[in-house]
C-alpha cells in the first residue's frame, strides 16, 4: 500500500516543515474500530483528530487548538456526513495547550481538550490506553484520520475514517534523519517507511498513531509535523511523542 500525505501549501513551502493536516493513500476503517478516535469540528468543519483519555478529556496537538466556543467533537464518527445514531457530539470547555509550546512546528506540540459534558462510554465510544512513563515505542503502528487522500496540492477529504500501518524508527534514526530541520527533538518519534512507498509526511494533525496488542490500543504519538514534497526518501512523519508527556497530562485532568 502506498501512503502519502501532503499538504496544500504554496510552491515556495517545498522542503519546510509544517503541521499536518491530511491523511493520503490510507484504506477505510471497519465502522467503530478505534472507539478512542474523535474528530475536532471548527465552525461546522472537521479540523483535527484527537484521542479519548477518559469521559471528560481528548488530547491532541496544540496546534490544533481553536477558540472553545466555536469548537466542537464528535466521537464515536464512522462517516462524517453520514451520521448513524451512535455518534456523540460535545462542546468544548477549554483546550489546555503544553504551557512550553511555541506555535507552528516544534516540540511541545501536545493539548488537552476539557469537554462541557462527559462522554458515556459503550462499544462505540471509549479511551485508548497510555504508555508507561518515558517509554520508547517500537514496532509496527497505526495511523489514523479523516484527513484528505490527494496526492496532489489539492484536498480531496474522505468521509470514511482512514487507517494505515507504519513502522517506528529508532531514536538515533528519527534524529539523523530530521537532523536538518533543526525542530526535532527527543520528544518526538518518527515513524514511516524510509523509501517513501509509506511515508507520514502528514496526517490528520493531532491524530492518534497507536500500538495494538490483543485488543488493546496504546496511544504512543500524536500527528504533529512532516516535510513536503510528500512521499520524499529518508521524511517519515513525525509524532508528539505521548510517554515523554505522561506527568504533564495527568497532572493537568486533576486541574
Amino acid at each position: 500500500m502506498k501512503l502519502f500525505i501532503c499538504l496544500l501549501l504554496s510552491a515556495l513551502a517545498f522542503a519546510k516543515a509544517h503541521p499536518f493536516n491530511r491523511v493520503v493513500g490510507g484504506i477505510d476503517t471497519s465502522p467503530h474500530e478505534f472507539p478512542y478516535q474523535i474528530s475536532i469540528q471548527y465552525n461546522g468543519g472537521h479540523i483535527c483528530g484527537g484521542s479519548i483519555l477518559n469521559e471528560n478529556f481528548i488530547v491532541t496537538a496544540a496546534h490544533c487548538a481553536k477558540p472553545a466556543n466555536q469548537t466542537k467533537i464528535i466521537a464515536g464518527a464512522h462517516n462524517l456526513k453520514k451520521l448513524n445514531g451512535n455518534e456523540q457530539v460535545r462542546q468544548v470547555k477549554q483546550f489546555i495547550n503544553h504551557e512550553a509550546y511555541s506555535n507552528g512546528v516544534g516540540p511541545y506540540d501536545i493539548a488537552l481538550i476539557e469537554l462541557v459534558e462527559p462522554l458515556v462510554f459503550n462499544r462505540y465510544v471509549n479511551a485508548v490506553s497510555l504508555p508507561k512513563e518515558g517509554e520508547y515505542p517500537e514496532g509496527k503502528a497505526i495511523v489514523s484520520g479523516w484527513g484528505s487522500t490527494s496526492t496532489d496540492f489539492f484536498p480531496i477529504f474522505p468521509d470514511i475514517l482512514q487507517k494505515a500501518i507504519l513502522p517506528i524508527h529508532t531514536e538515533k534514526e528519527c534524529f539523523k534523519l530530521w537532523a536538518d530541520s533543526g525542530v526535532y527533538d527527543k520528544s518526538n518519534v518518527c515513524a514511516g517507511e524510509l523509501d517513501g512507498s509509506n511515508s507520514v509526511c502528514s496526517g490528520d494533525s493531532g491524530g492518534p498513531l497507536v500500538l495494538k496488542e490483543k485488543n488493546t490500543f496504546t496511544l504512543v504519538g500524536v500527528v504533529s509535523w512532516g516535510r513536503i514534497p510528500c512521499g520524499a526518501r529518508d521524511r517519515p512523519g513525525v509524532f508528539t511523542r505521548v510517554s515523554s508527556y505522561i506527568d504533564w497530562i495527568q497532572k493537568n485532568m486533576k486541574h
